[in-house]
């Protein structure tokens, strides 16, 4: 017998093949079991009808995405901390805006100034429409008489909401009614995918899988506890030049010259904040009102450096005549005489305008005076030029260079004529009302009349995207 003729017979005489081909019958697969048997799925047939197979893709999307928004969803800070917000402690002053605000306002600073019981709800990323909607979510289930809020004048320029990170205000928040509308009025705007989930593909949220993926399981977490923030800022990359100090508040640790390197700056301009923006803004304005809370806008002190090469005066112009017009007090802290907050570029964090902790907390005891004052006003100067007096001298900064914004001839010329600074002399005051640079850019809107603040916006785009390198943390 030849070699390819012998086969394994068993009891009955058959051979391995034979054995096989009869228990397979027709084309049936088989599969082990635990147990070693041999199991039939024949049963188990792809659908043959259009719409069986459309279910099984719709299924099989779902899938995906439900794998997706579990992998590239940030845990949220923002969510632990309304957690905290809305809960047995009613918090009478709450701080909202933007990173700035986030490490600039030192919560035990301010009660141990005012008698105050307050907390610091700002985030990085939160664009005028999420500040809208963080108000009214820390007003839920909760009473506060105070709001403070940081304004950072980069996000004022911003139209869309912020998606894919964690600070979306629709996914982190409780409020029933509040998210409503804002699903109504913001979410059916956007894309199907962030309607349902909130992440994005990018290579940062890519990166970040195995830390965040370890902290959604934690038990401190999943109950939304205080102590699971260090562990998300360390997920998140935030935990390096700063620690978390409690009640919302992120203290920054050291000086950073890696961020600084990947700074840049986009010059404030009225006519590019979006109509929606005001609206927004006004829609906060009202709210405190019915509610009878104070509602006090500040701009955190930024680095000298930045207040010497760009043009801050052109948004505190924006901004104070903005608040007026809507009955909201603002205090500029740039413009802190001198030796109320002296400071140089070294007690930031980056030159974007993280502060150090130790600077956040001598700026949060000059808030609290200036809260507490009958006569703010007299805490400040009047002119930029006295602004740019009492900054000390330009110590020298690794990555950065010390005149950023080269001179055109234009604006070499104009110098020349009116004694102004290179970014001063872009624009002329008005020739009728005479009160600044500001109003020369735009004229009021010959149909509403409200001035130049709501004239030539740009046209609005509703998702926020990825923002400028340095403006994420």
């Amino acid at each position: 017998m030849r070699i390819s003729e012998i086969r394994k017979r068993d009891a009955s005489g058959r051979s391995d093949t034979a054995r096989r081909k009869a228990s397979t019958g027709r084309g049936t697969f088989l599969q082990r079991n635990g147990a070693g048997r041999c199991v039939s799925l024949r049963k188990l047939k792809a659908p043959k009808s259009r719409a069986g197979k459309a279910a099984v893709l719709i299924l099989i999307n779902i899938a995906v995405m439900l794998i997706s928004a579990y992998l590239l969803k940030q845990p949220s800070i923002l969510e632990t901390e309304l957690h905290e917000v809305q809960g047995e402690t009613n918090y009478d002053t709450i701080v909202v805006g933007d990173s700035h605000g986030e490490t600039a306002v030192d919560p035990d600073v301010l009660d141990g100034k005012l008698g105050t019981t307050s907390f610091n709800c700002a985030r990085r990323i939160m664009p005028v429409k999420d500040i809208y909607y963080l108000i009214r979510e820390v007003s839920y289930r909760n009473d506060p008489k105070t709001i403070l809020y940081e304004l950072d004048p980069f996000y004022w320029t911003v139209p869309g909401i912020s998606l894919g990170n964690d600070t979306s205000v629709f996914f982190a928040g409780t409020d029933p009614k509040n998210r409503m509308d804002y699903f109504l009025n913001e979410m059916l705007q956007q894309p199907f995918a962030n309607v349902i989930a909130d992440y994005r593909f990018a290579p940062r949220n890519a990166a970040q899988i195995p830390g965040t993926a370890w902290v959604k399981l934690q038990p401190a977490y999943l109950r939304h506890e205080d102590r699971s923030i260090p562990m998300i800022m360390k997920a998140l990359y935030l935990g390096e030049n700063y620690e978390y100090r409690g009640r919302g508040f992120r203290y920054g640790t050291t000086w950073s010259a890696a961020l600084n390197r990947s700074y840049s700056y986009e010059k404030f301009r009225a006519k590019n904040v979006p109509e929606s923006n005001l609206e927004y803004f006004h829609k906060m304005a009202e709210f405190c009102r019915e509610k009878g809370v104070r509602l006090v806008c500040f701009y955190s002190a930024l680095p000298p450096y930045r207040l010497r090469n760009e043009n801050e005066y052109d948004a505190h112009d924006f901004f104070t005549r903005l608040c007026a017009e809507e009955g909201v007090e603002y205090y500029d802290m740039n413009y802190l005489k001198a030796d109320l907050l002296p400071r140089t570029d070294y007690d930031y964090v980056d030159v974007d305008g993280h502060m150090l902790g130790e600077l956040a907390e001598r700026q949060t005891s000059v808030l609290a005076e200036i809260l507490a004052s009958d006569r703010p006003q007299m805490m400040f100067v009047d002119s930029y030029d006295e602004v740019l007096a009492g900054l000390p001298e330009f110590m020298g900064m690794p990555g950065i260079d010390p005149a950023p914004w080269e001179e055109t001839e234009s604006e070499t010329e104009a110098q020349t004529e009116t004694g102004a600074g290179p970014l001063e002399a872009e624009t002329e005051p008005g020739p009728e009302t005479g009160t600044g640079p500001l109003e020369a850019e735009t004229e009021p809107g010959p149909e509403t009349g409200m001035g130049p603040l709501e004239a030539e916006t740009e046209p609005e785009t509703e998702d926020m995207g990825e923002t400028r390198a340095g403006k994420t943390g």
